[in-house]
C-alpha cells in the first residue's frame, strides 16, 4: 500500500516529537487513560494530522491535549491503541520550553516502540482517505 506523503510527514513528526520524554505535565499514563475510545474516524484523523502545525514544546502539549480529548475510533486493535497511549503519555510530558529539534531523542522501550509502529500503521491505513489530495 502506498502511504501518502502527508501521512508519512505526520508519522515522522510524531515519531520525532511524540516519543521523546520530557519533564513536567501529568504523570505518565493519566492523560492516555482518560482518552475516549469512541471517536469518529474523521475527527481522529483531523486531530492526528494537526500535528503538522507543531513547532515547539508548547505546541506539542496543546496538540496532545486535543488529540487525547478526541481519542481513538471504536475497534482499533489493542496494539495500535497501546501505541496511541504511549504517544499521548510521552507527548503530554514533553517540556513546554523545548524546540521540536530538542524533542527528537526517543526514550521508549522496545515494546512501546512496537506499539508506536502499530499505531503508525493504523493511522496510515485508517486516515489515508482523509488526507487532502
Amino acid at each position: 500500500m502506498r502511504v501518502p506523503r502527508a501521512a508519512r510527514r505526520a508519522v515522522v513528526v510524531i515519531l520525532l516529537v511524540g516519543v521523546s520524554a520530557g519533564c513536567g505535565g501529568e504523570s505518565r499514563g493519566s492523560v492516555a487513560e482518560r482518552a475516549p475510545v469512541d471517536a469518529s474516524v474523521a475527527d481522529f484523523c483531523a486531530a492526528y494530522f494537526a500535528v503538522q502545525d507543531v513547532e515547539s514544546g508548547q505546541d506539542v502539549r496543546d496538540w496532545v491535549d486535543r488529540f487525547a480529548e478526541v481519542g481513538t475510533p471504536p475497534g482499533v486493535a489493542a496494539e495500535a491503541r497501546a501505541g496511541f497511549e504511549v504517544l499521548v503519555e510521552v507527548a503530554a510530558a514533553s517540556d513546554a520550553e523545548a524546540d521540536v529539534a530538542d524533542l527528537a531523542d526517543p526514550d521508549v522501550s522496545a515494546a512501546e516502540q512496537a506499539d508506536l509502529e502499530a499505531f503508525s500503521a493504523y493511522v496510515a491505513t485508517t486516515c489515508a482517505e482523509h488526507l487532502a489530495p
